[in-house]
């Protein structure tokens, strides 16, 4: 009797002894090769954007040559001018968007010299590239630096076509580093939150007006995706409407048809006037609410799928279906429905 329990006693000795060992961390030595993997992923998604950004600069130097845009002596219409004079400011700012298009009228000159503009426009792409990782990222949406290498991609294709949609590309540049800079605010400080959603509003509009809809609508889909809630998104929808109605009253003067008409990126006689490149350029203005309305979605169906997991179906067809459907949505927890019904081919 006595042995029986000492042996059931070194049983649950062992046991709490094993169990114990698993609570406790390996010991840094076992641990020593997570930052070289670290760097090492550091180190190949660096080289990999180093890569991709200079066939970019050779593609837009040696390809396209970019300096053949400069000199198209009237092929390319509606070519941006510019002037050191303080006139030639004064009547830029006069309306809504006037610092991106005295900005894209500056970079533009840089296309005197192909190699200079090449390297000035792929900058430009790189800043785009930045910006759309961090909400890429932000939304959760799996390979953020496939996804976010995909706008430097249709900005390069717009001067493929020997596009010049300078001012509006630069509108989309602002409006993409205000959106990453907004991701950078804390998520669990939604006063400080709206008051970058403000603050972004207030500047997007005089500063580049073309891409404030892409500000508003992204920031949307991200405190949906964020926080769950429809108050922020709402308010994000409520504020880039009525801000730019009482800017462009305030600031410059505007109609309500007015201001509604300068939020367009490009208006329809550019458009009649240039038709090249409108296509890429149309894919990056819908690209990062394309790709917050994919996330949202995302979510949805693994809520769904989830939910389906805590309440099984009596159906085992549509059960099956639902545990086959689980790893799109990589939800552990349709595992169950598998363990319920482990034998669908035999129904």
């Amino acid at each position: 009797m006595g042995m029986r329990r000492g042996f059931g006693l070194t049983r649950m000795t062992g046991a709490l002894v094993f169990e114990t060992r698993e609570l406790i961390p390996p010991p840094i030595s076992r641990m020593t090769n997570v930052r070289p993997r670290t760097i090492a992923c550091l180190l190949r998604g660096i080289f990999q954007s180093a890569a991709g950004f200079a066939a970019i600069f050779v593609g837009l130097w040696q390809g396209v040559d970019v300096g053949l845009i400069y000199h198209g002596g009237g092929m390319i219409p509606d070519f941006p001018v510019f002037y050191w004079s303080w006139d030639f400011a004064r009547e830029s700012l006069a309306h809504p968007g006037g610092a991106a298009d005295y900005l894209s009228s500056l970079l533009m000159q840089a296309l005197f010299l192909s190699w200079f503009g090449a390297l000035v426009l792929t900058l430009q792409s790189g800043i785009i590239y930045v910006s759309a990782r961090r909400c890429v990222k932000a939304l959760d949406l799996p390979s953020p630096d496939l996804l976010g290498f995909i706008a430097p991609l249709l900005f390069f294709g717009i001067y493929v076509r020997y596009g010049c949609e300078a001012q509006a590309v630069m509108d989309l540049t602002l409006a993409l580093a205000a959106l990453g800079l907004f991701t950078l605010l804390p998520a669990d400080r939604p006063g400080i939150r709206w008051a970058g959603l403000v603050l972004g509003l207030a500047l997007l509009y005089p500063v580049g007006a073309g891409a404030e809809a892409v500000f508003t609508l992204t920031v949307a889909l991200l405190e949906w995706r964020r926080s769950g809630g429809w108050r922020m998104s709402v308010g994000a929808l409520a504020l880039g409407v009525a801000l730019p109605l009482v800017e462009g009253w305030l600031i410059f003067g505007l109609a309500p048809e007015e201001v509604f008409a300068s939020l367009l990126p490009v208006t329809q006689v550019h458009s009649n006037k240039n038709p090249h490149g409108l296509v890429p350029l149309g894919a990056l203005y819908c690209l990062l609410p394309t790709l917050g309305l994919g996330a949202l979605a995302r979510e949805m169906w693994s809520k769904l799928l989830e939910a389906t997991a805590r309440h099984p179906l009596h159906d085992p067809g549509v059960a099956c279906a639902a545990a086959q459907a689980a790893p799109l949505a990589r939800s552990p927890s349709m595992l169950k429905l598998t363990v319920r019904y482990p034998h669908p081919q035999s129904w």
